[in-house]
């Protein structure tokens, strides 16, 4: 009688297929045969769909070959997609990194630093571009302006009903 293979086993057998282990690699590794491992990966394949499947196995190898982990890859896509929002064009991307490296190193700013202003300005969908930061600052400014007269408004209204109860 055969012994199942554990879940955790499956799991990590199909983890190291993603990262682009070759099946006798992988049987080595944690002591099944090469058909078990094949047999793991089909499984999870149409289990997923086998072209999906394929595309993780790709997407993993290349950020193998380019040294990079799935978090570097996720950051490096949210950074890019806040660069577009800014409205930087990829012709002058190089200029507009350049020039930030460079102001951050003149006033020795953390990279960490840069990265939380970024995130800064990622969570404020209204601004689209570094010109519209001005213009979204007064906006809310005026819209504190305008939500201080209303609790000034609310605490005398307060104050004459407390008066009218007494």
């Amino acid at each position: 009688m055969r012994i199942p293979i554990p879940e955790h086993i499956k799991s990590a057998v199909i983890d190291a297929w993603l990262m682009g282990k070759i099946r006798d690699e992988i049987a080595s590794e944690y002591n099944i045969s090469t058909g078990s491992v094949s047999n793991i990966i089909e499984q999870w394949q149409n289990m997923i769909g086998v072209y999906d499947a394929n595309n993780l196995r790709e997407l993993g190898l290349g950020l193998k070959k380019a040294k990079t982990t799935p978090v570097q890859c996720a950051d490096g896509l949210r950074i890019k997609k806040i660069i577009n929002k800014l409205g930087i064009d990829e012709a002058h991307l190089f200029d507009f990194l350049q020039k930030l490296y460079n102001k951050s190193k003149e006033e020795r700013s953390e990279p960490a630093k840069i990265i939380t202003l970024v995130e800064a300005l990622d969570a404020f969908p209204e601004i689209n571009s570094l010109n519209d930061i001005p213009q979204y600052i007064n906006k809310e400014r005026q819209e504190k302006i305008k939500l201080d007269e209303e609790i000034n408004y609310k605490k005398h209204e307060i104050e004459k009903l407390d008066q009218e109860i007494k």
